[in-house]
């Protein structure tokens, strides 16, 4: 646990500072970096939020629930 704990810090450290690849986002970057205005599309918000609530309670849910069942699991054998 604690290996992959160490080697998935620097990784996600340096997933911080990585440039953009969707090509939708650089697209609207690059509008917005030349001063076009770019529409607010409906349901941005709500997809932005889903998609955070999701990527920050899996790793969780991986780390806390699924790891405590398959140790327990294991035990029972």
């Amino acid at each position: 646990m604690w290996v992959i704990m160490i080697v998935a810090a620097p990784i996600a450290l340096a997933a911080l500072f990585m440039k953009e690849t969707s090509p939708k986002r650089i697209l609207y970057l690059r509008q917005k970096k030349h001063g076009i205005k770019v529409p607010h599309q409906a349901g941005d918000t709500r997809m932005l939020l889903r998609k955070l609530r999701q990527a920050f309670f899996r790793p969780l849910h991986m780390m806390l629930i699924e790891v405590s069942f398959f140790s327990h699991s294991d035990s029972t054998c």
